[in-house]
């Protein structure tokens, strides 16, 4: 037997709903999640906000949103630590973590099932943080890849369709932690 709805329930899906698509889309909360890896690491919400180039109420609004979705633990002792996998997180990882939460809170009886593009395609992003000694030889990893995977697409007879290639790598800080 499903239960009835609240009055309030809807209005709390949709709001849950926002903050997953913010958090999803907002660089900033992989950024701070990885940030807890650095040896450098400060639990101090102005710092963060200083080496991201965020200010401090942004900064603050993306931990409480990470702490909401269970993907940043803070303990007894002062120590903020990604939850997950030691890698860095990725953004499937994100998307298990809101889907359990949207479902933990009911959010699965009123948002239906959705369709989605099964068009081939992919797109994937991941805010780590590294040895910034080795991020010349990264980026020649990098060139290589896009001249392999052009060679690739462009070397064929039929051009039935357009897509775009695009492989970045860029500082989330804006200051050296």
């Amino acid at each position: 037997m499903r239960r009835r709805q609240t009055a309030a329930e809807p209005e709390q899906l949709r709001r849950l709903g926002r903050d997953a698509m913010i958090l999803l889309s907002d660089w900033r909360h992989f950024a701070v999640l990885e940030l807890t890896r650095l040896d450098a690491f400060k639990t101090d919400s102005r710092w963060i906000a200083r080496v991201l180039g965020a200010s401090v109420d942004d900064v603050n609004i993306v931990v409480q949103r990470l702490l909401r979705f269970n993907l940043l633990q803070m303990s007894d002792a002062g120590r903020w630590t990604a939850n997950g996998s030691t890698a860095p997180i990725t953004f499937t990882e994100l998307l298990d973590a809101v889907a359990t939460h949207l479902s933990a809170s009911g959010a699965h009886t009123a948002a239906g099932t959705a369709e989605c593009d099964h068009r081939p395609g992919d797109r994937s992003e991941t805010t780590l943080a590294v040895d910034s000694r080795r991020v010349n030889a990264a980026i020649e990893i990098m060139e290589r890849c896009r001249s392999d995977v052009t060679k690739l697409l462009t070397s064929g007879d039929q051009k039935d369709d357009v897509y775009r290639l695009q492989i970045s790598l860029s500082p989330a800080t804006i200051t050296k932690p």
